[in-house]
């Protein structure tokens, strides 16, 4: 062997090495585990003085109104005057769902979803709540003018870092073997795909209960640590969307198509992806590979979903 072929073997060889070096660095101690900010989008606030500001058209021109009187503090259940503020996020495309992490899931079944918004009331510095029947929302979903009969209104709480939905029954029944919710309707005729009465504030979900088949579970196996890593599963035909916390994800419906969705950041909040289109197989193992790139394109692909 010549001794340019040499040298030039042993370069790969130091860069490889080094490569692989620097990767075991970040795996551990350079990774952060929460999203940046910048990403993530700013709650609309706004103080409304009187009835006369009602109702109040949102960012995304979603439209809120409510009875001042159906508004109460949390910590001791009294009844407050105007003027009052709102916090408002909308979540009205897979990339901010993802991005602000509120899989559509309940219970571990997927959920197929037409959006979420997250609102919140305050007086003063009191936190606000509301009884049912005084706020209402009319909203549009994220394909706007495809408003579906069958969705529900979930309500979300996470608990112990998991983000998990639940049905809002309280004004729920079943007639002639199907359940009916009096709390959401989808409409046309008012301009909006849905009205909503939610009975409490918060985040608020339109989702109904996917239909699919058999499943089975997926592992993910990476270079890095997976406790840095946010692994997320999209089913753009079920249109839901799934966050893998540990290195198992179970209830995966098979031989549908999915989008594997990985990403970390280091501390100068660089961010490192995997993004790849699968089709479900059983018991299949998902190497995540994640590569550094830049806010700007992360988006640009999520976007793309």
């Amino acid at each position: 062997m010549s001794l340019t072929r040499t040298l030039l073997l042993l370069s790969i060889i130091s860069l490889t090495s080094c490569s692989k070096e620097r990767l075991f660095q970040m795996e551990n101690s350079a990774f952060a585990v929460k999203i940046p900010e910048s990403l993530q989008k700013v709650p609309q606030v706004v103080t409304l003085n009187s009835k006369n500001d009602l109702p109040f058209i949102t960012a995304a021109g979603n439209s809120i109104d409510f009875s001042i009187d159906g508004f109460y503090r949390t910590k001791n259940f009294s009844t407050v005057d105007f003027p009052v503020r709102l916090e408002i996020t909308e979540l009205l495309s897979v990339k901010d769902i993802i991005l602000h992490q509120k899989p559509t899931v309940s219970d571990g079944k997927l959920l197929t979803t037409d959006g979420q918004i997250k609102v919140q009331a305050f007086k003063d510095r009191d936190e606000l709540q509301v009884f049912q029947g005084a706020l209402q929302i009319n909203m549009n979903g994220i394909f706007p003018g495809q408003g579906d009969p069958d969705m529900l209104l979930f309500l979300g709480k996470e608990t112990e870092g998991r983000f998990n939905w639940q049905v809002d029954s309280s004004t729920c029944f079943v007639e002639k073997g199907r359940f009916y919710c009096q709390n959401i309707s989808a409409t046309g005729a008012s301009g909006w795909d849905y009205v909503l009465f939610p009975y409490q504030l918060g985040w608020i979900n339109i989702d109904k209960f996917a239909d699919y088949g058999p499943t089975t579970s997926l592992s993910f196996v990476s270079d890095v640590d997976l406790k840095y890593v946010c692994k997320f599963l999209y089913f753009p035909d079920i249109k839901s969307i799934m966050q893998v916390y540990k290195e198992k994800a179970e209830d995966i419906p098979v031989g549908v198509k999915a989008f594997v969705i990985a990403f970390a950041f280091s501390d100068d909040e660089t961010p490192y992806l995997h993004f790849e289109e699968i089709t479900v197989r059983e018991n299949q193992t998902i190497n995540l590979r994640l590569t550094p790139t830049t806010l700007e394109a992360l988006e640009k692909k999520l976007e793309s979903l």
